[in-house]
Parts: structure tokens; sequence; C-alpha cells
């Protein structure tokens, strides 16, 4: 899915790719886009970060 939001795809050609009848896929594209969000936004705690580990970009 993210080679295909990468590549510019619309949510029609998401579903199409995932297996969905023409007539459903800008819908079920829609649901697979929004569920993938959620579950990369809840993967990415960017607060898990070791006290002797630099951050990015401070000096």
């Amino acid at each position: 899915m993210i080679e295909e939001v990468a590549g510019r795809g619309t949510l029609k050609s998401i579903g199409i790719r995932l297996g969905y009848a023409e007539e459903y896929a800008d819908r079920a594209g829609k649901a697979a886009l929004g569920e993938a969000a959620r579950t990369l936004t809840a993967a990415n705690n960017n607060e898990k970060v070791a006290a002797h580990v630099a951050k990015r970009g401070a000096l």
C-alpha cells in the first residue's frame, strides 16, 4: 500500500490492488488506507529513546 500511495495511486487503485471489485474499490481503498494510517500512527512512538542517545537535530 505504501508503494501505491507513494506512486500517486488513488483510493480506487489501492482497493483494486487489494482485490476488491471495481465498483467497491474506492470505498475499500479508503477504509484500508485509514486502517494503515492508524496502525502506523500507533507504532510511531518517538519518545521511546534511551536517555544517552542524542536526538536528531540536537546540538
